[in-house]
């Protein structure tokens, strides 16, 4: 006997079933089997619902910024006023509502975060030219040495004049081609 098609809430109640699944971080194998065990459904239908599932869960994270940031301190008021009226243990609870509530109206001043390079040592800069950029920079040196060649000086081009200190770089490891 042929499934039949389930309704349009089953549907949509089947898809958020999967929605919820993915929220876990369950692997496609395990909502392929919990659907095929729970409602009877073939693989193909279960891609469906993942591909559905998939397309909510994008929807909900593109959701306006400004309107979440509302609704999250709005609830942060809330337990705030829950746990100020619960009595003088949740003060420490109350607190942090009330700190995150600030924090989410930007009322503090950015925090300062330090980067640092391998084992906590300094950061390694690493100047990186593409040789066709290279190149162009030579073509367009040359030409500028063509035309104001007693300018340049002694035979050397505008950009010859700090290829020594980029071939010493370079020996040196500081510059990668």
């Amino acid at each position: 006997m042929p499934a039949t098609r389930p309704t349009k809430a089953e549907h949509q109640r089947r898809v958020n079933e999967v929605v919820r699944l993915l929220c876990e971080g369950q692997c496609r194998a395990s909502i392929v089997q919990f659907a095929s065990e729970t409602w009877g459904v073939v693989e193909r239908t279960v891609d469906d619902y993942i591909r559905e599932a998939t397309a909510t869960l994008r929807t909900l994270g593109e959701a306006d910024v400004v309107e979440q940031r509302g609704l999250a301190i709005r609830r942060h008021e809330e337990l705030y006023k829950l746990s100020r009226d619960a009595g003088p243990f949740s003060y420490s609870e109350a607190r942090l509502n009330l700190a995150e509530i600030s924090k989410l109206h930007g009322l503090y001043a950015p925090e300062r975060k330090e980067v640092f390079g391998k084992d906590g040592g300094p950061l390694e800069a690493r100047v990186t030219l593409v040789d066709a950029i290279r190149n162009e920079l030579k073509g367009a040196a040359q030409t500028a040495g063509s035309n104001s060649g007693a300018e340049a000086g002694a035979g050397e081009s505008p950009l010859e004049l700090g290829t020594a200190s980029d071939s010493e770089a370079v020996a040196a490891g500081q510059l990668a081609d």
